[in-house]
């Protein structure tokens, strides 16, 4: 079982429920701790907020400020 999540395609991710072991983020590079949704296959671990994220989101240090994630960068005019 697991979900696929459109930067891995290929393969699928299930949400693992690790108490307090380390890890980093193979799509970002950046280090976390506990849940992640990880590949067996590959060992990939991706932090779950990126898994299961909303197309925007807000931050409280600029409420008024929408942020929408793209999967590739913005076309150059």
């Amino acid at each position: 079982m697991g979900e696929i999540h459109v930067g891995h395609s290929d393969h699928k991710l299930v949400l693992k429920n690790y108490k307090k072991e380390p890890y980093i983020c193979d799509d970002h590079n950046e280090p976390g701790i506990g849940s992640r949704c990880r590949c067996e296959d590959y060992e990939n671990d991706l932090h779950k907020h990126y898994m299961f994220y909303k197309s925007t989101t807000h931050h409280a240090f600029f409420p008024k400020s929408t942020y929408k994630f793209l999967f590739q960068p913005p076309a150059q005019h």
